[in-house]
């Protein structure tokens, strides 16, 4: 078993040789095989607090165990330390569309396809944002049915209400 530490430190070195992505999901599968991801995650960050992967993968564990408030503040503390890292920022954009912030979702991921120069990951980040974008068309206009059903109710009632009244 690799330490997390080390992980990290190859990790790290693979992004700035312009990494592959299955490099990512190669260091996600050893940080998912700990026995004991958390704790040994908030250990690397509190031993290497100026490391942004170890923020970015602790976000990530807090998230895949739907500890989605400690997964966001993990990945703006990834941010904080690196915030020209495209995948700190997608990360984040996954977590606030979890928390049902998609507009603030459609942000994180438009920033983060800005910082990639990989095409393929540029598309991912562009579907991220059209499918949060048309979750925030899709809620909208279910709030303006919802507005004029109310609205043909309260005309319902009112009329309701004076015809009783001539009764």
């Amino acid at each position: 078993m690799f330490s997390l530490a080390l992980v990290c430190a190859l990790f790290s070195a693979g992004v700035q040789n312009d990494a592959s992505p299955s490099d990512y999901l190669r260091a996600q599968e050893i940080f998912a095989n700990s026995s004991r991801p958390i704790e040994n995650l908030r250990t690397h960050t509190q031993t290497f607090p100026r490391d942004p992967w170890g923020h970015h993968f602790l976000s990530s564990a807090f998230r895949d165990l739907g500890d989605l408030d400690s997964a966001l503040k993990s990945a703006e503390r990834a941010i904080e330390l690196d915030a020209k890292q495209s995948l700190n920022w997608g990360l984040k954009g996954a977590i606030l569309g979890s928390q049902n912030h998609h507009r603030a979702a459609v942000d994180a991921f438009r920033r983060a396809a800005s910082l990639d120069d990989r095409e393929d990951v540029i598309q991912h980040y562009r579907t991220q944002t059209k499918n949060a974008e048309q979750y925030l068309d899709s809620a909208a206009g279910l709030q303006k049915r919802s507005w004029i059903a109310l609205t043909a109710g309260l005309l319902i009632a009112i009329s309701l209400a004076f015809w009783l009244r001539r009764i």
